[in-house]
């Protein structure tokens, strides 16, 4: 997944996202949210557990510029979700989002295929989010 988004960060002559283990960690913990829920297809940035994106990122200890940037998708397979995110307006932004410099992605294994989700930020504070 993170292949694809530089890929197309790549193509749009844009410099690569560096991986955060704080956003992969938020990114995880999204994925198991959406999973538990009613359905794992119940895609809300809002969530029960962790509020909406810019919460969650600070739960998990990101300091940023940029933040608040996230992606979900539920699809087939991962290739399926990472096409599908591409071809919709927001969801580009934020993969092309010219400010974002680092993500967390995560893919986890649902009833009918896999949930993602990409958390962005840009210009992470020293030590932080990393």
């Amino acid at each position: 997944m993170h292949r694809w988004l530089d890929q197309a960060r790549r193509a749009a002559a844009l410099a690569p996202l560096r991986p955060a283990e704080a956003l992969a960690a938020a990114a995880r913990a999204k994925c198991l949210e959406l999973a538990g829920g009613p359905s794992a297809y119940c895609l809300r940035h809002d969530g029960p557990r962790w509020g909406g994106p810019l919460a969650l990122q600070r739960a998990f200890g990101v300091r940023a510029r940029v933040m608040g940037g996230e992606n979900l998708a539920a699809c087939a397979d991962p290739w399926r979700a990472f096409q599908a995110l591409l071809a919709s307006p927001g969801h580009r932004a934020n993969i092309l989002h010219p400010e974002h410099d680092a993500v967390g992605v995560a893919v986890l294994a649902v009833p009918r295929g896999v949930a993602v989700c990409q958390e962005f930020a840009g210009g992470l504070a020293p030590g932080a989010g990393r």
